[in-house]
């Protein structure tokens, strides 16, 4: 594993929890954010909450454009005062250059303690901004080189000018039930 690797392991795994804290929080500029242009966002859904799927970064803001962070005013929150998801376990594939593959453990508490639980699948790619490319040859070691430690680290840089905030996540998708259905 080269310094590029970890450093894209590592900004993957901060995206992810920017995810879950945006989505917590209820800062859906902050969620909407992390998002490709073309992104999907799926929720498989549970009884009694039902699965969606939003594809583009416009359905996903129209999706959450309800949420907000005071209490009362969030009609997906009309049931709890908070919600908490906790990241266990991450697994994250570099499948290329700048994409990579994750999936991640959760395990959520609300007002009632653990209330759900499942995986996070998640696609994110690593996205340069206009006239910089992809492909730019640079000097570097390792088979993800200095381009892509740039890519990926500028997720966590955004006074840069050179590259966009990534990764980004191309497809999300929370699998998984109440623990109220699994624990006696």
């Amino acid at each position: 594993m080269t310094l590029d690797d970890v450093i894209a392991r590592e900004s993957i795994r901060d995206t992810i929890a920017g995810y879950t804290i945006a989505g917590d929080s209820r800062d859906a500029e902050a969620f909407a954010r992390l998002f490709a242009e073309n992104a999907i966002l799926e929720f498989a859904g549970f009884p009694p909450v039902p699965g969606f799927r939003n594809q583009g970064r416009e359905q996903i803001r129209q999706r959450i454009s309800g949420w907000s962070s005071t209490p009362g005013e969030d009609p997906s929150m009309r049931n709890t005062s908070f919600i908490r998801h906790n990241l266990t376990t991450s697994r994250i594939e570099l499948t290329g250059r700048d994409t990579a593959r994750a999936k991640t453990y959760f395990i959520v508490f609300t007002d009632i303690g653990a209330d759900h639980s499942g995986t996070i699948p998640t696609i994110l790619s690593a996205r340069p901004t206009a006239g910089s490319s992809p492909t730019a040859a640079s000097p570097s070691t390792g088979a993800h080189g200095t381009a892509s430690f740039r890519r990926w680290a500028s997720a966590f840089r955004p006074e840069t000018d050179s590259f966009v905030v990534g990764p980004h996540l191309i497809s999300i998708t929370h699998q998984c039930q109440r623990l109220t259905d699994v624990v006696p």
